[in-house]
């Protein structure tokens, strides 16, 4: 299965590059590599789309859920 655990854990840690349990903003554009492109406004308003918690970051739980409603 294409979302399993292991799967969406690997996932989620290519984007969390410091450790900390959640996405950032400068975290998601840096690993999708258009940043120059974009606003930071931009990233702030795509992470605050799928995060719940209001802390600008999107933890793993919120990833997972998200990732479950696109392929859904």
């Amino acid at each position: 299965q294409l979302l399993n655990e292991n799967n969406l854990n690997f996932a989620f840690k290519l984007f969390d590059k410091d450790g900390s349990g959640g996405i950032t903003p400068n975290e998601l554009k840096a690993l999708l590599g258009i940043t120059s492109k974009y606003s930071d406004k931009v990233w702030n308003e795509v992470i605050n789309q799928i995060e719940h918690n209001k802390e600008n970051e999107v933890t793993f739980k919120e990833f997972q859920n998200m990732m479950n409603k696109l392929i859904k």
